[in-house]
C-alpha cells in the first residue's frame, strides 16, 4: 500500500524529504486506515478500544 500510494508516485528531493513523508504516511494509515484483522478499525481505534476493556475489567 506505501508503495502503491506514495513511493512509485513520488520523486523526493533528498532522503530527508523521504523520511519526512514516509513517517507522514505512516502516521496517517495508524490513525485512519481500516483493517480487516482488527475488526474494520483503524490500530489507533483498537488500541483504544482494547484499553477501554482492560480498564473497566480493572475497575
Amino acid at each position: 500500500t506505501i508503495k502503491e500510494e506514495l513511493i512509485w508516485i513520488s520523486e523526493f528531493r533528498n532522503l530527508i524529504e523521504a523520511k519526512d513523508r514516509i513517517g507522514d504516511w505512516i502516521r496517517r494509515y495508524n490513525r485512519e486506515y481500516v483493517h480487516s484483522a482488527l475488526s474494520y478499525m483503524s490500530p489507533e481505534k483498537f488500541e483504544a478500544r482494547y484499553y477501554e476493556g482492560r480498564y473497566r475489567e480493572a475497575a
